[in-house]
């Protein structure tokens, strides 16, 4: 019943959305768009996922740095969704030019992939701290099970959208659009929501009762 944990929940929604979209497809997509044989589309699609490796450490160091400022984590999940979904425009608009490269594209996608994983667990981190005392694994356990509506509709709707359109630029588009819906939500994350829900510290009187 917390407002702003289901704002984030519902922010997550599209992440696992994202998550899935690029995972059944991106090889189908960079094939489509002069990606070449498969074993060429798929090395061009990998360059997401091996962002991970830079983006999950450096998205948790970067928000446990500003954690203690006011919105901290707040706005950094903010920021790197909005990036994200920058990333994600760029991605549907450059892949539908007739001069696509495959080296653009990797980098495109690597960038893409740095603020994808990135943002992750600062939304994990955040969660942890809306959450009331002594229910983070079940407030974790909301997050993902509304996350994964996300994660089940979004092949198949991208596939339909790919097949009724002929093109993966709609889905594309779709999950750019989605991304940004998410930063609203987290942006609707009040300051003051977090730092309430921090254990307050007692005082040595109230300790002694």
């Amino acid at each position: 019943m917390n407002k702003n944990l289901f704002f984030l929940y519902l922010s997550f929604l599209p992440i696992l959305w994202h998550l899935w979209l690029y995972g059944f497809w991106s090889t189908a997509i960079v094939q489509e768009f002069g990606g070449g044989a498969l074993v060429a589309a798929a090395a061009v699609a990998s360059f997401n996922a091996v962002a991970g490796v830079i983006g999950f450490p450096l998205g948790g160091k970067i928000s446990d740095l500003l954690a203690d400022r006011p919105n901290g984590r707040r706005n950094v999940l903010a920021l790197l969704t909005f990036l994200l979904a920058v990333s994600i425009f760029v991605f549907a608009w450059y892949i539908q030019t007739e001069n696509s490269s495959p080296i653009i594209t990797s980098i495109i996608l690597f960038i893409s992939g740095l603020f994808f994983f990135a943002l992750q667990p600062v939304s994990h981190a955040l969660n942890a701290e809306l959450a009331p005392e002594g229910k983070q694994g079940g407030a974790f356990g909301m997050l993902n099970l509304i996350a994964e509506i996300g994660a089940v509709l979004s092949p198949v709707v991208s596939g339909y959208l790919r097949d009724s359109t002929g093109s993966w630029g709609a889905p594309l588009i779709l999950d750019g659009v989605l991304i940004s819906i998410s930063c609203l939500f987290v942006l609707a994350i009040s300051s003051k929501a977090v730092q309430s829900a921090q254990p307050k510290n007692i005082s040595s009187s109230e300790a002694n009762m």
